[in-house]
């Protein structure tokens, strides 16, 4: 709402009619933002670019309004960033998300068990609601098939981005087309058991 209203503020004041923007705000759509990924299943996956504990806190805040039940959060922090912001960002899943998986997200240099480990150092002993997954796409995919219905899954941090930035170089990942695959996997499986 933030971003729209600016963006909203700052075409008034270019001279545009307002009734017009506001009659085209419900074609506004950007990729990785508030992402909700058509997987035709009983739960729900949504891709979003939310990294800091503000911006997660008001995304899961959201997403609680909704008509799910719990909450499957996948996260990491980048390497060679602010390391401070890494056990806030812990704390603002682990007390607002039903469940978080913690895993890697442009490690760069460091290792992203480190990384992780950093994430949970303030966590309470008393706290279970989350694990660590260190290899993103596990984490996704182990995300996937533990949702049940009305579960929401959400992917953070990484948005529609297509990279990863490891110690031996970029690769290719996007966190959007990782869900569909692992939906995908999923339903295979169920196929198969029944």
């Amino acid at each position: 709402m933030y971003n729209l209203s600016a963006g909203l503020l700052a075409t008034l004041a270019l001279g545009f009619d307002i009734d017009d923007l506001i009659k085209n705000i419900s074609k506004i759509k950007v990729d990785g933002r508030l992402e909700l990924l058509d997987t035709h299943t009983p739960y729900y996956v949504m891709v979003d670019y939310a990294h800091t504990p503000n911006g997660i806190t008001n995304l899961l805040n959201f997403v609680h309004t909704l008509d799910i039940n719990r909450s499957i959060v996948v996260i990491g922090q980048a390497g060679e960033r602010d390391y401070l912001k890494r056990p806030k960002v812990g704390n603002a899943v682990v007390n607002n998300a039903s469940y978080a998986i913690f895993t890697y997200e442009d490690p760069r240099s460091e290792d992203p068990k480190d990384i992780c480990n950093d994430i949970i150092s303030e966590l309470k002993d008393t706290n279970d609601n989350y694990e660590i997954v260190i290899d993103r796409h596990e984490a996704i995919e182990k995300a996937i098939m533990m949702a049940k219905e009305k579960d929401m899954v959400l992917v953070l941090g990484k948005g529609n981005e297509t990279y990863q930035k490891l110690k031996d170089g970029t690769i290719y990942f996007n966190d959007v087309e990782e869900c569909l695959k692992a939906v995908e996997k999923r339903k295979e499986q169920e196929k198969i058991s029944v």
